[in-house]
């Protein structure tokens, strides 16, 4: 086998553990249940963002291409009545 890594020391989770509960808002950690519901809460405004922050990009997007067609028509329509008279 390949040489063995000695890893020293190990930490005593019974210890940290009792350290933990010392932590004034334990409550957020108790089962994990309160954070773990704001973090979904978090996670679905994100994404209701995300969802608005892409129509308005492809609203913007739309607007670009109907200036576009318009500025193309008012200039053909230009040239052409330029060349008429």
């Amino acid at each position: 086998m390949a040489d063995e890594i000695a890893l020293g020391p190990q930490p005593n989770f019974g210890l940290l553990a009792t350290e933990i509960l010392k932590i004034p808002n334990t409550p957020a950690l108790a089962g994990g249940q309160q954070l773990l519901t704001e973090l979904r809460a978090i996670r679905e405004q994100s994404t209701r963002d995300t969802m608005v922050i892409r129509q308005d990009i492809a609203n913007v997007r739309q607007e670009i291409v109907d200036v576009r067609r318009d500025l193309v028509t008012i200039s053909t329509a230009s040239y052409v009545q330029f060349n008429l008279f």
